[in-house]
């Protein structure tokens, strides 16, 4: 994604990324990704997706809030999760 013209994008594809990484419940990739993609747009100063990477933050940041709510307030969700890990 390095070739000419491409980094103008980068922030777009990374956001995108991130949205699908908050979807499939892993929110945390996805502000991580998020985090880049706003490094970028201040580096780049190319501000035309940046009101998005903000929306696609407050997303993923509820997601992972309710997450981990949901994980402490059901026994059931615990019991579940360290069954599957094998813990």
């Amino acid at each position: 994604m390095q070739a000419v013209g491409t980094e103008n994008f980068q922030p777009y594809y990374l956001s995108l990324l991130a949205g699908a990484y908050g979807k499939a419940g892993q929110p945390e990739v996805g502000l991580t990704l998020l985090e880049e993609a706003l490094a970028k747009v201040n580096a780049n100063d190319e501000r035309w997706s940046e009101a998005d990477l903000h929306r696609l933050r407050g997303s993923c940041s509820c997601r992972k809030h309710f997450q981990n709510r949901r994980r402490r307030r059901n026994p059931v969700f615990l019991k579940r999760s360290r069954w599957r890990n094998g813990t």
